[in-house]
């Protein structure tokens, strides 16, 4: 919706920043909330990651991982475990 709007008001979308919060794997492992199903979830994700590095530059992260979700429920030491291999899945699907 960001993006429409600054296409409707004819705003370049080089010119746009903000963050991404968009890490699907986060809400399976830590909250159980979530729309669709894991696949379909991560291809969205590979997409923004995709149209955000080719469309907006000055965007800070194209996907942002939410740490704090898995402390709530575990230590540390799993927070850590999750971030790398959330990392490692975006990746191998990007």
């Amino acid at each position: 919706m960001y993006v429409a709007l600054a296409e409707k008001k004819g705003v370049s979308l080089s010119k746009l920043t903000g963050t991404t919060q968009n890490d699907i794997l986060m809400e399976y492992v830590a909250r159980g909330t979530y729309i669709f199903p894991p696949g379909p979830s991560m291809r969205l994700v590979a997409d923004t990651l995709v149209y955000g590095t080719k469309y907006l530059p000055r965007f800070k992260r194209h996907v942002h991982q939410q740490l704090p979700h898995p402390r709530s429920r575990g230590h540390a030491g799993q927070e850590l475990a999750f971030m790398f291999a959330n990392a490692i899945a975006y990746v191998e699907q990007g």
